[in-house]
């Protein structure tokens, strides 16, 4: 892959000033450097840019393989599982206050409520993914 193959394969670059750093993420590739300063910066990114590709091509694998979402993209992931979350622990609080009462308040209409509480409870941990992963894209 050229230098211009590359460059025209990174569509962004995210720049970012935190505790005294600044800080690059390249998504389109899974990286991201640090420096002091905004031109220090410039050389760590083109250094990790070089070295990431360089490694994919000594190991023969995608050098895209490890591609992640945007911050924004992550900032929308991360809502989605928080209500994910949400989700389960309310239905954990269901549960609890039929395990709270205990045996001696279950009576046969209870029971069924406390089995329907259950099977909800289930199903929705079943269909919980988390909505971020380590895996690449």
């Amino acid at each position: 892959m050229t230098n211009a193959d590359i460059k025209a394969a990174i569509k962004a670059i995210e720049i970012h000033h935190e505790h005294g750093w600044w800080i690059a993420n390249v998504p389109d590739i899974g990286v991201a450097t640090q420096a002091k300063t905004l031109p220090e910066l410039g050389i760590e990114v083109e250094h990790i840019i070089a070295a990431h590709f360089e490694t994919a091509a000594e190991y023969g694998t995608d050098p895209f393989r490890c591609k992640q979402p945007s911050s924004r993209d992550n900032v929308e992931q991360l809502r989605m599982e928080i209500k994910q979350l949400d989700r389960v622990v309310q239905a954990a609080l269901m549960l609890r206050s039929f395990l709270i009462d205990g045996p001696r308040a279950m009576t046969a209409d209870r029971y069924d409520d406390y089995q329907e509480a259950v099977d909800n409870f289930r199903a929705i941990v079943d269909s919980y993914t988390p909505a971020i992963s380590n895996e690449g894209k």
